[in-house]
C-alpha cells in the first residue's frame, strides 16, 4: 500500500513537469511566429518599395528619353522642338500600387548648346513615408540630322561626358575594339583607320585586320549643308537647311608641314555631305599642322568674290561664331563664349581668343583632331544682287546658325 501511494505521487509529479515544458515551448513558438510575421511584413514592405522605385525610375527615364526625340530646333506645330524643352509642372501619374508625382526641371545653363534635364519622381509608400527618385542628364542642342555633333560642346565650353567614353573626335560609327582603340572605315575607302580612344588620333591605317601601317594622322571632319533656293538665305535657313545636296568634294591644303597629300572621303546624302579628312603630322615637329579646308570639284562653281551676283555660281560659307572679319587663331575677338563674336568691341563686352575649334578661315598649329567643321552652300546671287552668308537667327540666338564667307574670303 505504501509503495502504491508512492507510485501515484510520482505520476502526479511527472504530469506537472510536462505541462510547464509545454507552456515554455508554446511561448518560444509564439515568439518565433511573431518574428516570422515581422520578417514577412518587412519583406513585403521592401518588395513594395523596390517595385515602386523601379516604376518611378522607369517614369523618370521615360521623361528624359521622350525629350531626346526632338526633330526640329524652333517651335513647329505638331513636332517636338529643341525650344520646347522647358520646365514641366508636377504631373500626377497613377501606377500599379502607388500614385507618383513627376516634375521635370530644365535649368538655364547659359551655354546655348546644351540643356541639363532633371526629373524628380515622388510617392508615398504603404507606411505613409515619402519616397523619391531623381535622374539627371544632358541634351545637346544640335541639328538632329547632324548626329555627330552630340559630342560637341558650346563654343568655349567643355564636354560633360565623352561620347561612349571616347574622344569626341572619333566618329560615332567607329567600332570600339575593347583595347583602347576604335576602327572606322571612311565612306568609299579601301582602308580603315585605327583611332586611339583617349586622344582621338589616327594611329594606324589598315587594309586588313592583319595588315596595318603606323601613321600620324589628325581627323578633320564635318558636314556640308545646302540652302540653294532662289532668294537670299535667311538666318533660319542656316539653322535648318533643307535644300537638296549636290556632288562636290572637300579638300585640305596643309601649308605646315610642307604641303602633303591629304586623304578626304565623303558620304553623299540627299540633303548633306559628311566628310572625313586625315591630315598627316610630323611627330618630330610637334605633331601639328596649319592650313585651310575648302570645297571643290563636282558641280560646284564658286563665286569669284563677295560681290559676285551670278545665279549660276555658289557661295561657300562656314559655320563659325565670328562675323565681320577673318581673325587668326589666337586673335582677340569680342563676344561671350557661345554667342556671335566680332573683331571689334569695347569694355565691358566679354572677349576671348579665336580657337581652331571655332572653324577659322585658316587653321594654325592644330594638334588635335576636329569634327563639326561645317559648311553651308548658298547661291552667289540672283543675277543682280549678291547674296551674303546668313547671320544668326535672333529668335534662337543660342543655336549654331551663324555663317561667314569662306571662299573666296571677303
Amino acid at each position: 500500500m505504501i509503495r502504491l501511494r508512492g507510485h501515484r505521487c510520482l505520476q502526479s509529479g511527472s504530469r506537472g513537469v510536462s505541462l510547464i515544458e509545454a507552456l515554455v515551448a508554446l511561448a518560444v513558438m509564439a515568439f518565433g511566429m511573431l518574428g516570422v510575421v515581422a520578417m514577412q511584413s518587412s519583406m513585403r514592405q521592401n518588395s513594395d518599395i523596390a517595385k515602386q522605385r523601379s516604376e518611378a525610375t522607369r517614369l523618370a527615364h521615360q521623361a528624359i528619353e521622350s525629350r531626346r526625340t526632338f526633330t526640329v530646333m524652333t517651335n513647329t506645330a505638331g513636332r517636338l522642338a529643341w525650344a520646347d524643352l522647358i520646365d514641366q509642372a508636377p504631373q500626377t501619374i497613377v501606377g500599379t500600387n502607388a500614385s507618383y508625382v513627376r516634375t521635370v526641371t530644365i535649368p538655364d545653363l547659359g551655354s546655348g548648346r546644351s540643356k541639363n534635364l532633371i526629373v524628380d519622381v515622388q510617392w508615398v509608400d504603404r507606411n505613409g513615408a515619402s519616397q523619391s527618385v531623381r535622374l539627371a542628364s544632358s541634351i545637346t542642342g544640335s541639328l538632329p540630322e547632324l548626329a555627330v555633333a552630340v559630342g560637341i560642346p558650346a563654343w568655349g565650353g567643355t564636354l560633360t561626358r565623352q561620347p561612349r567614353g571616347r574622344d569626341a573626335a572619333i566618329p560615332p560609327a567607329a567600332v570600339d575594339q575593347g583595347d583602347g582603340t576604335s576602327t572606322f572605315t571612311p565612306p568609299g575607302a579601301s582602308v580603315f583607320w585605327v583611332f586611339n580612344n583617349a586622344t582621338g588620333f589616327i594611329e594606324k591605317s589598315c587594309t586588313s585586320p592583319t595588315t596595318c601601317t603606323a601613321v600620324y594622322l589628325r581627323l578633320l571632319a564635318g558636314f556640308v549643308n545646302y540652302a540653294t533656293g532662289p532668294a537670299q538665305p535667311l538666318p533660319a535657313d542656316a539653322e535648318t537647311p533643307t535644300s537638296a545636296a549636290f556632288a562636290l568634294d572637300v579638300a585640305v591644303a596643309a601649308t605646315d608641314p610642307a604641303p602633303l597629300t591629304v586623304a578626304c572621303f565623303k558620304d553623299q546624302q540627299p540633303h548633306y555631305v559628311a566628310y572625313f579628312c586625315a591630315v598627316p603630322v610630323d611627330p618630330l615637329a610637334g605633331s601639328k599642322w596649319s592650313g585651310r579646308s575648302y570645297l571643290t570639284g563636282g558641280t560646284l562653281s564658286v563665286a569669284t568674290s563677295a560681290a559676285d551676283a551670278s545665279a549660276s555660281r555658289h557661295r561657300v560659307c562656314r559655320y563659325t561664331p565670328v562675323r565681320g572679319c577673318h581673325p587668326a587663331v589666337g586673335s582677340v575677338i569680342w563676344g561671350a563664349a557661345g554667342s556671335t563674336a566680332s573683331c571689334t568691341g569695347a569694355s565691358p563686352t566679354p572677349n576671348r581668343k579665336m580657337s581652331n575649334a571655332e572653324h577659322p578661315l585658316d587653321y594654325l598649329d592644330l594638334t588635335q583632331s576636329l569634327v563639326n567643321q561645317n559648311f553651308l552652300v548658298i547661291p552667289a546671287g540672283d543675277g543682280t544682287t549678291a547674296f551674303s552668308c546668313p547671320a544668326d537667327d535672333t529668335a534662337t540666338p543660342l543655336l549654331q546658325g551663324n555663317t561667314w564667307d569662306h571662299q573666296p574670303s571677303s
